[in-house]
């Protein structure tokens, strides 16, 4: 099996983490994709994510979020082996207090398809995840059938099957991000 590592980052999840438990620190997506890949050659490193809701009629507030988003887009992409892969953001009405809900589409099967079809294909001998979500378990369960030894990197908040499926932990601590801060 060869010694390359492919990285996978539910960027939502990842997005509440540094929001939840480390005070929104702004990180340096080389610096984590280089702790994630570890002593392993780096394939490639995937960000999952939706770009923001943009109505027919955007706002001033949307354009400006929207424009922010395609900036650190362009930015991560350009990032060596970085690759950001995106869903959909729906539009599921509103909130009891008036405000819009959105949910995102498409984004945990893209990251599961990556997963097994590089497990499949032998791109890789171990798979370095930043996720929390149980819906991973049966792409996790298929990439290890092929080999693929699995490493979860995640916060507080992580779902228990999840974490009693991969082979390795990693508990994202405070001296991990202060050692990717930007």
């Amino acid at each position: 099996m060869p010694d390359n590592v492919a990285i996978f980052i539910d960027a939502a999840y990842l997005q509440r983490l540094l929001r939840d438990e480390f005070s929104r620190a702004n990180i340096n997506f080389a610096a984590l994709a280089s702790v994630m890949s570890g002593p392993d050659k780096l394939l490639r490193a995937y960000y999952y994510h939706c770009p923001p809701y943009q109505s027919s009629s955007p706002s001033s507030e949307e354009r400006t979020r929207y424009a922010a988003w395609e900036r650190f887009q362009r930015s991560l992409n350009m990032t060596p082996r970085f690759k950001v892969r995106l869903g959909k953001l729906e539009y599921r009405g509103n909130n009891p207090d008036g405000s819009p809900r959105f949910e995102q589409k498409r984004v945990d099967i893209l990251l599961s398809l990556d997963l097994v079809q590089h497990a499949i294909k032998g791109h890789i001998g171990r798979a370095a995840l930043l996720a929390g979500d149980s819906d991973f378990i049966p792409a996790v369960s298929a990439a290890q059938s092929e080999g693929v030894v699995i490493s979860l990197f995640h916060g507080e908040s992580v779902h228990t099957e999840l974490l009693q499926e991969v082979d390795e932990r990693l508990r994202i601590d405070q001296t991990l991000i202060d050692s990717i801060r930007l």
